[in-house]
């Protein structure tokens, strides 16, 4: 992704939807922590007919917890403007999203709200942190199959 440590959500958003030619009901997107919301907002802004068959969010957020003042400079934006959660639901078939107990930066609580606003199936980890690592998270790899 552009500027990937400074990233901004048009730029972000722009950059999948001229490097994503066509998705269809055979597309799975996977994305980890503000990826996740990149996601979603290329998603709330396909075509209203257009279906993903899913997508699975490593650590994915709403709010964040635990930033210093740059990190929180970077994450305002994305943290104070809305996502259409509806259309995002519309475009996917099921969303997966997995969570660690003891994320320093995401809540437990945000697992909630993905499973209230996405109807996600949640699965939440011990000691895997922001899942930041280079560790494979065999449950993407097990909801892909």
């Amino acid at each position: 992704m552009p500027n990937s440590f400074s990233p901004k959500i048009e730029e972000w958003v722009s950059y999948l939807r001229e490097n994503i030619v066509e998705c269809d009901d055979k597309t799975y997107f996977v994305g980890h922590s503000i990826g996740c919301q990149t996601i979603m907002r290329f998603l709330e802004k396909i075509h209203k007919h257009t279906r993903v068959a899913g997508c699975a969010f490593v650590a994915p957020w709403l709010d964040l917890i635990g930033l210093d003042s740059k990190e929180m400079a970077i994450a305002h934006p994305w943290i104070n403007s809305k996502i259409d959660f509806e259309r995002v639901e519309d475009h996917v078939g099921k969303i997966l999203c997995l969570f660690s107990e003891d994320d320093p930066y995401v809540m437990l609580d945000e697992s909630k709200k993905f499973k209230e606003l996405l109807g996600a199936e949640i699965v939440i980890r011990k000691n895997r942190g922001h899942f930041d690592n280079e560790e494979k998270v065999e449950e993407v790899l097990h909801f892909i199959k």
